[in-house]
């Protein structure tokens, strides 16, 4: 089976993303990572293929302007900032990933969960797709604080109606940045209640690298929903200048 990469280009979700990689490469599967340009050296470090996607609009370099925009920034300024750039990225990936993931072969999709609703696209292929969240899962169920906010866990009623309206505002933050991602559902004709930010979630798995005991209790997520642990074997990376 040829499992495709999906994910942020960042270290902090590319690095736990190739470790998973090996460890189905080991298994006798077949991976390739898809990514833009900023990606590769990551994707090469930990010895997989890589195919670039979007060169022409994110060439190499490209994202270091976004996170020195996301440096200056704090709280829900920089979510929306980041909102906005990764729906930016999956309005280009809409028309070019259904033709490179058949010119690659592949067969199904592991996909970061911070990359909101770039699920419609295997969802328009009919092909198997699991999510991944490399950062913070969330909870969109409201019955513990979104990863966005810093609340404490209380299971008061009062702290439930926090939960909940915090979900809704996030979800309307999707809402306004993720046109192009309903439009292309709709055009394919994919029913997706987009006021629930779950919908599209996969139900084949949905992974989390926080250890159990580390979250905070809740009763209510998904059967598919599990939690790993962190995704580190400490090779496969590049090594960094850090004093």
């Amino acid at each position: 089976m040829r499992i495709a990469f999906l994910c942020p280009p960042v270290p902090g979700h590319l690095n736990p993303m190739t470790t998973l990689a090996r460890e189905l490469q080991s298994r006798h599967h077949d991976v390739v990572f898809i990514n833009l340009p900023d990606a590769e050296p990551l994707v090469r470090a930990a010895g997989l293929h890589f195919i670039p996607c979007c060169e022409k609009e994110f060439p190499a370099g490209s994202l270091d302007e976004r996170v020195r925009q996301l440096g200056k920034l704090a709280g829900e300024d920089c979510v929306r900032l980041t909102v906005k750039g990764i729906a930016a990225r999956t309005e280009l990936m809409l028309d070019v990933l259904p033709g490179i993931l058949a010119a690659a072969g592949v067969d199904g999709i592991v996909l970061d969960a911070y990359d909101f609703y770039r699920e419609v696209i295997p969802m328009s292929l009919g092909m198997p797709y699991v999510h991944v969240s490399n950062a913070l899962h969330f909870d969109y169920s409201g019955y513990t604080p979104l990863g966005v906010y810093d609340w404490p866990h209380e299971t008061t009623s009062e702290a439930l109606v926090r939960n909940r309206n915090g979900v809704s505002k996030f979800t309307q933050m999707l809402a306004r940045a993720n046109g192009a991602a309903k439009a292309y559902a709709e055009r394919r004709g994919l029913k997706v209640d987009w006021r629930d930010p779950s919908f599209t979630i996969s139900r084949l798995a949905w992974l989390t690298q926080p250890p159990k005991e580390f979250d905070f209790e809740s009763g209510h997520w998904p059967t598919q929903f599990y939690h790993t642990g962190p995704f580190h074997n400490g090779t496969g990376r590049i090594d960094a200048q850090f004093p």
